[in-house]
């Protein structure tokens, strides 16, 4: 899994800190704090709407929240959909738990036996990371 887990990262050709402002400032500066306005902030809700299927949300383990990415690039959910995907084939145990955005990067906590899939979420995390999305 960690083999596809860089493919994944090459594919999308994935680096930290690739933003060139940050779009919490734009809602700040805007007076916008839902980002309605905002066309970075309304590709990336759609996206995300795309991205929160039914069998996602089956997937989270009980008393856990899930998902909190607003705000993420759009382009980030095209890749953690194809991860998502790839657990389903490597780590057909695995129970999310919180996959969100956290000090101005994603975060793949969840619960599986399989080492294999933590490692390629830390890996997917290293990348996933943009010093403008600290908020």
């Amino acid at each position: 899994m960690i083999e596809e887990t860089k493919k994944l990262i090459e594919k999308y050709g994935l680096k930290s800190d690739q933003l060139a402002v940050n779009p919490f400032e734009l809602k700040r500066l805007s007076g916008d704090w839902a980002g309605l306005t905002i066309p970075y902030f309304q590709k990336s809700k759609e996206r995300e709407e795309k991205f929160l299927t039914q069998d996602k949300y089956e997937r989270v383990a009980e008393g856990w929240y899930g998902f909190d990415l607003h705000g993420i690039p759009a382009e980030w959910f095209d890749v953690l959909e194809e991860f998502y995907q790839l657990l389903l084939v490597h780590a057909p145990d695995f129970k999310i738990l919180q996959w969100k955005i956290k000090m101005g990067g994603i975060r793949c906590y969840m619960e599986t036996e399989n080492e294999s899939a933590h490692k390629s979420a830390r890996l997917l995390e290293s990348v996933m990371m943009d010093k403008n999305l600290i908020y």
